[in-house]
């Protein structure tokens, strides 16, 4: 969600509003899966919905802005202070009762005993006719983007244990990247955890690749960059301007990694 609030934003084509812009987020949970208590907690966990928000504005304005860990899970994932978080709203999935109030408010008649009627396993497949382009809702596509890679992976580096990206799922493919100075050995971090983007994640998290370099120069500089939904090039040059002259590169190919 941050990563596509970020890249659409920019483009003023989409009429997206920055994520720090946006007054409410509504998040309607489709599939059987979604009934489960754990879905529930994890929401509960992470971000304050419907009325909580207001209770716990005022408590976070009480310990003057000093906010605890649950409640700046969220807050530190989209980069945002308090003052900036959109509200959210859960609508519960269709075929149980929390769904049957919502419905019956709306002045949609409800029977239970309906076996015909949709449940969370039919809602998505109403949901996914209604959003077809012949269909009577408009839709946005937020993400994927055209313009950007399918890559399927967060590329970063350790920095005081925490993940550092430096690629991301949006990031174009073929563009190279500033890594690291190019010392004896280093180490490439991966993970498709979207909690990467936070920049706070623990590295233990991340799956690793030690890199050991035959010639090194403590003046160059690791390049990396995507080249496949699942293929990462590192490389090493003394400016990222080298790229665009094969000369300065010495004939030297880029060494290519599959990620699994």
């Amino acid at each position: 969600m941050r990563e596509a609030f970020a890249e659409n934003s920019r483009d003023e084509t989409t009429k997206i509003k920055p994520l720090k812009n946006v007054d409410e987020i509504s998040i309607f949970l489709a599939g059987n899966s979604s009934k489960a208590q754990i879905v529930k907690d994890i929401f509960n966990d992470y971000i304050l919905i419907d009325e909580l928000i207001e209770q716990q504005a005022a408590k976070i304005e009480q310990k003057n802005n000093a906010i605890t860990d649950s409640e700046s899970k969220v807050q530190k994932i989209f980069g945002l202070n308090a003052d900036e978080m959109p509200k959210f709203k859960i609508y519960p999935a269709l075929g149980i009762p929390e769904a049957h109030e919502i419905q019956k408010a709306r002045g949609v008649e409800i029977n239970p005993n309906d076996l015909a009627a949709p449940t969370g396993k039919t809602g998505v497949a109403f949901g996914l006719l209604k959003c077809r382009d012949s269909g009577n809702l408009q839709i946005t596509h937020m993400t994927p983007n055209t313009n950007f890679t399918p890559f399927q992976f967060y590329i970063g580096r350790n920095k005081k244990r925490k993940f550092k990206t430096i690629i991301d799922k949006n990031t174009r493919l073929g563009v190279w990247h500033s890594f690291i100075d190019a010392s004896n050995n280093f180490d490439i971090l991966y993970t498709d955890l979207p909690e990467a983007v936070s920049n706070t994640m623990d590295v233990q998290k991340a799956r690793r690749i030690h890199i050991t370099l035959e010639n090194y120069d403590e003046k160059l500089i690791v390049f990396i960059r995507a080249v496949k939904s699942n293929v990462l090039e590192y490389q090493v040059a003394e400016d990222i301007e080298d790229f665009e002259n094969p000369e300065k590169l010495k004939g030297v190919e880029p060494c290519r990694i599959v990620l699994e």
